[in-house]
């Protein structure tokens, strides 16, 4: 039996031997070189320029900018911009004012450097007035001339490409901004109330307010508000509805007004109500407003008034119209100029 094992095995042995010098005879045989030394690195020698022949251009290094450079680059080239604003200076009825002094601020930041930089210029005979030669990326302006006081209203002007184009200011020469200075009367005592808050209901009945006291009256009142709204029921929540606020004036009336003074009150188109209100369908919906007014009382004297109206249709809240006015408590004057220290205290 041990002589059957071996005979097996040296059998085996020779199989595998066979076997393994026929896969090497089948391999591509590979020829090595030999390893040289390398060679020593001369410079070739400067060849003489023969005429007419230009001598060789050496080479250039091109440096790569780093990240900080490569930001304030992008940072100077979306806020640098070329300044060129076209603008008109009128009082507060729209009559051109020259030798208005028009005074440019322009906020810059190049991404290396930052700060202000200023200059100025004055309205022609035409009120009209340019800002050229000059960059940044926001242009502020400030105006001054004797008797009068810029409403500040407009501005600051976008040039910089990181707001929105609907933000940004486009250059047009022939459709100037209009900026506003009021011509000043010299102020008068005024009777000034600082915001007074009344409850309305919602179902339309009346508050009636006595301008001169600040105070809520039965009967008369220089001011009328009624207002109406849908009201939710117990475990009910509405968060869209319609709702109408009706200010009326009994015997004078009102001038909506979007200017920051309101010093000289308009002598004619008032009208004796004004609504307010929502349908519930607007894209963006307000359950009140805030607004401004020129108000003439039936008795002659002239205000200006805030309203802010707010409604609420939960029971467990109140609706309510916020008050804050100044009166000229002279009958017939429409100045509504006023000195803080001037001030008439409103009645308790």
């Amino acid at each position: 039996m041990k002589n059957r094992h071996w005979l097996i095995l040296i059998l085996l042995l020779l199989f595998l031997s066979v076997a393994f010098f026929w896969w090497r005879s089948r391999q591509p045989k590979i020829t090595e070189s030999p390893t040289l030394p390398p060679a020593a690195t001369v410079p070739p020698a400067p060849t003489p320029a023969t005429s007419g022949q230009a001598a060789p251009t050496p080479a250039t290094t091109v440096a790569i900018p780093s990240k900080r450079e490569q930001m304030s680059n992008l940072l100077g080239g979306l806020n640098h911009k070329a300044i060129e604003f076209y603008g008109k200076v009128v009082d507060q009825a729209g009559t051109p004012l020259p030798d208005a002094a028009v005074y440019a601020s322009v906020l810059y930041n190049t991404g290396l450097t930052s700060g202000m930089a200023k200059s100025e210029t004055k309205s022609d005979r035409e009120g009209l007035f340019s800002i050229t030669g000059m960059t940044g990326r926001t242009l502020g302006l400030s105006l001054e001339k004797d008797g009068y006081e810029y409403d500040g209203e407009k501005g600051p002007f976008h040039f910089t490409e990181l707001v929105g184009e609907k933000d940004r200011y486009t250059p047009d020469r022939k459709n100037p901004i209009i900026l506003t200075m009021w011509k000043l009367q010299g102020a008068e005592p005024i009777l000034h109330f600082e915001r007074r808050g009344f409850s309305v209901s919602p179902s339309g009945n009346a508050v009636r307010i006595d301008l001169k006291t600040g105070k809520r009256v039965e009967v008369g009142g220089d001011i009328v508000i009624t207002l109406w709204h849908a009201e939710a029921e117990a475990g009910q929540q509405l968060q869209r509805y319609p709702w109408k606020a009706e200010i009326t004036v009994p015997g004078g009336g009102l001038i909506g007004s979007t200017s920051r003074r309101m010093y000289l009150a308009p002598e004619t188109n008032y009208e004796s109500a004004i609504v307010l209100g929502q349908t519930g369908q607007e894209p963006e919906y307000q359950k009140g407003m805030v607004k401004n007014y020129y108000l003439k009382t039936a008795s002659g004297h002239y205000a200006r008034i805030k309203v802010d109206a707010s409604t609420d249709p939960s029971p467990k809240y109140e609706s309510y119209v916020g008050l804050t006015w100044w009166l000229n408590p002279k009958s017939g004057s429409r100045n509504l100029e006023y000195d803080s220290a001037k001030l008439e205290p409103a009645p308790k």
